[in-house]
């Protein structure tokens, strides 16, 4: 089984580069895993039973969390009563946490540390090259769950996420804030034509962004359009 190191800013287009030289060396499920994470030892084997336990499933996605064990990733899900309404699961939650221990279907997961079947790659085609960041996962597990497979999380599976590094200045910053909104943005009209969400699900993906978007400009006195 092939381990590939992604960068998350990384484009579907150069994503689909290092998938296509892991699928050459194995015809096993790959495990995708950002630079900045440190996966378990006993990850691998986790995410592969979760996969064989679950008929449906084609891609499986593991717990990250930061030094002190709390949760920062366990699946995307919807949630109406949150103010983004497009969620990372359980942000937060301490490793003991009973639903962080709980292996459940989710929305999608992220390629801090997945694992996706040949299946999945085939009928796909990989990551959508114009969508980078969390999007580009996201979308990834819909065309995914469109084609008949579903994402699962694992929550014997976890990564260790690195501090995060401090951009070299303040508009370096805003042009990288600016590039996860731009991808979730095309995320949002990518799929808002499409009947695979509902109205409220659809609203809740566009108002995950800007939420997102109010909180990381607003403080700073800036708009999305000065920055």
């Amino acid at each position: 089984m092939a381990a590939i190191r992604l960068d998350a800013r990384w484009s579907g287009y150069a994503r689909n580069g290092r998938l296509a030289a892991g699928a050459a060396v194995s015809p096993e499920p790959l495990i995708l895993v950002h630079d900045d994470a440190q996966p378990d030892s006993g990850a691998a084997k986790a995410l592969q039973k979760c996969l064989r336990a679950n008929p449906s499933a084609g891609i499986v996605c593991g717990r990250l969390i930061d030094s002190s064990g709390s949760t920062l990733h366990a699946g995307y899900s919807f949630d109406s009563e949150e103010p983004w309404g497009f969620v990372d699961r359980l942000r937060g939650r301490p490793k003991t946490n009973l639903e962080v221990l709980r292996e459940t279907r989710v929305v999608a997961g992220s390629s801090g540390l997945m694992l996706i079947t040949p299946a999945v790659l085939e009928a796909t085609g990989g990551y959508d090259p114009d969508l980078a960041y969390e999007p580009a996962d996201v979308d990834l597990c819909l065309r995914a769950a469109a084609a008949g497979f579903s994402t699962f999380y694992c929550a014997r599976a976890f990564a260790t996420i690195a501090a995060a590094d401090t951009p070299d200045s303040p508009a370096d910053a805003r042009a990288e804030t600016l590039a996860q909104l731009d991808a979730w943005d095309g995320l949002y009209e990518k799929w808002s034509g499409q009947d695979v969400f509902s109205a409220g699900e659809l609203a809740g993906l566009r108002g995950f962004a800007e939420e997102w978007a109010k909180h990381v400009f607003l403080p700073l006195g800036r708009t999305r359009e000065t920055v």
